[in-house]
């Protein structure tokens, strides 16, 4: 089973920011899973204030081959006085890589057009995956951004690191302030800081061995089980708040 994961790093952001954006790193992901025609068996989320991380688990290893159609000029110019292929038809079958022999007259929408079905071999999932990363991260949409130092990017918050990787491979996300690699971080003060993550799938453990709960559900029922436990040995009850 193939896993990518994409760990965002950047300064502590709000709150309230955080959910959403991992919202909508998930959402992005699962768009490119149907552009591309990707199956997987789940897509998870992660997140601290200091990091924003997707987790593609069930990949396959290369996009399926495909036959596409594509609609060519009207009928009307398709073909000469003497009834051969005009040079409109045999520029649209070269543009496509066939034969003008491949070539079909079919209505749409009233009209008549050339038509050419081409098979399109599927890329390998990495390759797709670095372009469709990079596009993740610039089109998370935040209420403020800001830019810092000289980039011309804007963020939420200034983006430290990234991790992008294809089980224990790294996929080269590039911006133009930090390429990706393959060292997360744990927590900032109950951890040494800077640490390897050798497989995609290994991500969740990693983090909790570096003091970091990075399932929002999971943390917040830790934290529930904590408040349920003061408040039955103590005998006051907690106002919790959304």
């Amino acid at each position: 089973m193939n896993t990518y994961l994409l760990e965002i790093g950047l300064e502590e952001m709000p709150a309230q920011m955080i959910l959403p954006a991992v919202e909508q790193l998930k959402s992005l992901a699962n768009k490119t899973c149907e552009v591309y025609q990707l199956s997987f068996d789940n897509i998870r989320t992660f997140s601290t204030p200091r990091r924003l991380t997707v987790q593609l688990q069930g990949l396959p290893e290369k996009q399926a081959d495909r036959k596409i159609e594509l609609k060519g000029p009207p009928a009307a110019i398709a073909k000469d006085a003497k009834n051969n292929w005009s040079k409109a038809a045999q520029g649209f079958a070269g543009k496509n890589g066939v034969s003008v022999d491949n070539l079909e007259i079919r209505e749409f929408e009233g009209k008549e057009y050339l038509f050419v079905q081409r098979e399109e071999l599927g890329k390998p999932v990495p390759e797709l995956l670095q372009t469709e990363a990079e596009q993740w991260i610039s089109q998370l949409n935040f209420p403020k951004n800001m830019r810092w130092g000289s980039y011309r990017m804007r963020f939420i918050r200034p983006i430290r690191w990234i991790v992008s990787l294809w089980n224990d491979e790294v996929v080269p996300v590039k911006l133009e302030m930090v390429e990706a690699g393959n060292e997360t971080r744990g927590h900032r003060f109950l951890s040494s800081g800077k640490s390897v993550l050798k497989q995609a799938a290994e991500y969740e453990k990693l983090l909790e061995k570096l003091n970091v709960m990075a399932d929002f559900e999971k943390r917040r029922e830790s934290i529930l089980s904590q408040v349920k436990k003061l408040e039955q040995k103590h005998g006051f009850e907690v106002e919790l708040e959304d």
